[in-house]
């Protein structure tokens, strides 16, 4: 019962030194990155107003395709 216990503890605190290990790891190694690395400023990927007006024709003809409204003016 004894033995039980101490391998119970011995495990459960490799566990948790590991786990420790890991998170410091992980935070150097997150700091590292973003020293040498820095984001991307983000672009404005808005379309221009060309380009909706563009957007809007195509939606406008491809319903009235699919209603069959080519064929009733032709």
């Amino acid at each position: 019962m004894e033995q039980g216990l101490i391998l119970t503890v011995l495990g459960m605190s490799w566990v948790f030194i590991f786990l420790m290990f890991l998170i410091i790891f992980t935070s150097l190694s997150s700091g590292i990155i973003r020293k040498f690395f820095p984001e991307v400023e983000k672009i404005d990927n808005k379309p221009a107003q060309n380009e909706l007006e563009k957007i809007a024709a195509a939606i406008v003809l491809s319903r009235h395709y699919k209603r069959g409204v080519h064929e009733k003016r032709s």
